[in-house]
């Protein structure tokens, strides 16, 4: 009799990390079963992906596009939903991306986590906000100059 020489499941133990694996599946398959029924794969390509998942995230922008810190906090009390759905649609575009791409996003995750770029080394956010505002004057917000 042969041994079997297929590599073994793992199988976790941590109830959350098995439920919480098989509601990222089952979303995914959602989000699958909802492009099919439209029948819209056949216009899932990298670059009206791409295109559409910017112009999604550019309708996230337009919640806090010429607001100040006061206007933002009451957008985000009375716009909350909209705002979700739109996070809701940059998130699906994604996904949408990755299936076609054929990546998964758990994966690039860890490899982008784990091995950040030579080019963004940690530094002092505030101090280079404001040195920026100093040299370039014209990234101020024309709508609240005083800011």
């Amino acid at each position: 009799m042969e041994s079997d020489t297929r590599p073994q499941r793992s199988h976790r133990t941590e109830g959350n990390s098995l439920r919480r694996t098989s509601e990222r599946i089952g979303i995914t398959e959602k989000i699958i079963e909802f492009r099919d029924a439209r029948d819209w794969k056949q216009f899932h390509n990298p670059k009206d992906l791409s295109i559409s998942l910017a112009l999604e995230a550019a309708e996230v922008m337009e919640h806090f596009q010429w607001k100040n810190t006061l206007e933002i906090k009451q957008q985000l009390q009375k716009n909350k939903t909209k705002l979700g759905e739109e996070l809701a649609d940059v998130l699906i575009y994604l996904i949408y991306k990755l299936i076609s791409s054929t990546l998964t996003l758990p994966k690039l995750l860890t490899v982008n986590l784990n091995s950040p770029p030579a080019n963004t080394p940690p530094i002092n956010l505030k101090a280079t906000t404001q040195i920026n505002i100093i040299k370039n004057p014209m990234i101020l917000n024309p709508k609240y100059p005083e800011c």
